[in-house]
C-alpha cells in the first residue's frame, strides 16, 4: 500500500476480519487482486468512491 492509503480499523470475529482501506485506487485494486490470488478468500467487498479515493470494506475469511 502506498503512503497515500490509510487503514481505518479492523475487526475480528471468529474466523473473520473486517477491514476498511482507503486510498488511491491504482494502489488498491492491485492489492486487492493480490491478496485474491495470494488465497485469501474475500466473503464480502464493498468498493465506493470517495472524493479523489477510494474506500474498500471487507470481511475476509
Amino acid at each position: 500500500m502506498s503512503r497515500r492509503s490509510v487503514w481505518s480499523g479492523s475487526r475480528r470475529s471468529n474466523d473473520l476480519l473486517r477491514l476498511t482501506l482507503s486510498g488511491d485506487a491504482m494502489t488498491l485494486l492491485p492489492w486487492l487482486d493480490r491478496i485474491e490470488r495470494d488465497g485469501i478468500a474475500l466473503q464480502s467487498l464493498t468498493l465506493e468512491k470517495r472524493d479523489v479515493v477510494l474506500e474498500a470494506r471487507m470481511v475476509l475469511r
